[in-house]
């Protein structure tokens, strides 16, 4: 059969299948990811206000409490802008999703629908075509009645190769711009999938240290009820830790060297230096100001682990942050695993020096 298909329309059939690379479901694979992200930053939210909602309540006043609150106040408004910004990318990304899908249809029905109606012309060219030099015969063999036909088998050709050319050119045309547009979706997929998920927080200033004089109005032990003084410098303390503390600290200690683990009652003093600078002694303490907690995990506990570090260095069966054996056993298995011993780490380090405790 001749072949009326023009040669450029090889290119539009490339250019279409360029369209097939693209895979429109993974934008709403990153739209759920960003979903989930913004219903997790939601839930922190909420942690954070329900955690310092009992010290609003007459528990901590004054001018150090206001900044505190202000400060918590501006995570929380900051969380509720990036929750926002990520459900409305998430809901963007959808979209584009289903403008990518409906454009990789319509390109594949733009095509086919031009090469069908080639295919047609093509056909029915040729048989045109015959007819005209079957026509053309019977006059020249001079048969009775036969009439020249009104165009020549070459006319015939031609013409539907030039409405074929034509065909190709309109659909390559139409198949540019929609390629432009997918090109612009597909870039606009990448500044949201690439956007900053930290920039809301870029306005939160950092809050100053707490005080030294912290007071309670109610304690998580009798040793740590009241007010306490916190030692920034000097020394590392020789002496031995309050009431309940030493308790857990021992109590912690049998159970590492049950699990193999090298500490003996001579880190007591090591040990509650530690928990000292990082709580106080309070099992309940919760660190709502630091970089850990404007990210959505704050430290927890008598050692003040974040969430992620207790469960990489707890025993099996102590399971509650929050509960102050559980909390020593992973505060020292991290200490031990990451500076080599508990005397090591950089706070007793600095002190041992003159220097100030330096957080680990």
């Amino acid at each position: 059969m001749i072949n009326l298909i023009p040669p450029e329309w090889a290119d539009v059939e490339t250019k279409a299948g360029r369209l097939d690379e693209v895979r429109p479901e993974l934008l709403q694979s990153a739209a759920d990811n960003f979903r989930g992200t913004a219903k997790r930053l939601d839930e922190h939210t909420t942690e954070l206000n329900a955690a310092t909602a009992p010290l609003r309540d007459g528990a901590w006043r004054g001018e150090t409490a206001d900044h505190f609150y202000g400060h918590v106040d501006e995570l929380g408004d900051a969380g509720k802008k990036l929750r926002d910004r990520l459900g409305s990318a998430a809901d963007e990304l959808t979209s584009l999703q289903d403008q990518l899908t409906g454009l990789r249809t319509a390109v594949t029905g733009r095509v086919h629908a031009a090469r069908t109606q080639m295919d047609k012309v093509s056909t029915d060219a040729v048989a045109a075509a015959n007819k005209a030099l079957a026509q053309q015969d019977m006059v020249d063999r001079g048969v009775l009645g036969a009439t020249t036909p009104a165009k020549t088998p070459e006319a015939i050709l031609t013409a539907a190769a030039d409405q074929n050319a034509a065909t190709a050119k309109a659909a390559g045309a139409d198949v540019d711009e929609m390629l432009s547009q997918a090109n612009d979706l597909i870039n606009r997929s990448r500044q949201l999938i690439g956007q900053d998920p930290g920039g809301e927080f870029s306005g939160v200033k950092p809050i100053a240290a707490p005080v030294t004089q912290v007071r309670h109005r109610t304690s998580a032990t009798s040793a740590v009820g009241g007010t306490r003084t916190v030692v920034t410098s000097g020394g590392p303390p020789t002496t031995r830790p309050p009431g309940d503390v030493e308790q857990w600290i021992e109590e912690a200690i049998k159970e590492l060297q049950a699990a193999g683990v090298n500490v003996s009652e001579a880190d007591i003093p090591a040990i509650w230096a530690i928990i000292e600078h990082e709580s106080g002694g309070d099992p309940n303490a919760i660190n709502l100001w630091d970089s850990n907690a404007a990210a959505g995990h704050p430290s927890k506990g008598l050692m003040q682990c974040i969430d992620s570090t207790f469960e990489a260095h707890k025993l099996p069966g102590h399971d509650n942050i929050y509960n102050p054996v559980d909390n020593i056993i992973a505060g020292v298995q991290y200490s031990i695993d990451r500076y080599g011993s508990i005397d090591n780490v950089p706070g007793l380090q600095s002190m041992a020096h003159g220097g100030a405790y330096q957080g680990y």
